[in-house]
């Protein structure tokens, strides 16, 4: 069995929620938006900058919260397309890590 990664901390759970959020809202009010983008900028400097499955979505999240402080619709866009594209890389590491502790737990 592969070497596990580290645990997130709150902090990395909420990044990786709130960068899930923006992948998938398809339309949201105004005031949701806002409190979206402030939930992420007081989390980004808290987040585990050093765990492997951050930086990506670390990366996706600041680009969502400049995008946004810029309100420019072709930015927000590019910015949300980023972070669809991350949540899917990092929904595939997480299968490969629940694949492994699966296979683990059939062959004992």
């Amino acid at each position: 069995m592969a070497e596990r990664a580290p645990r997130f901390s709150s902090a990395d759970h909420v990044l990786i929620n709130s960068v899930i959020w923006f992948a998938t809202a398809e339309r949201a009010e105004e005031s949701e938006l806002r409190m979206q983008v402030g939930i992420l900028r007081e989390v980004l400097p808290r987040v585990s900058e050093t765990h492997p499955a951050i930086e990506r979505l670390l990366a996706a999240a600041q680009n969502l919260v400049r995008a946004h402080e810029m309100r420019g619709p072709e930015g927000i866009a590019f910015a949300e397309w980023g972070a669809k594209q991350t949540v899917a890389e990092f929904a595939r590491w997480r299968l490969g890590e629940a694949w492994d502790i699966h296979k683990g737990e059939r062959a004992a």
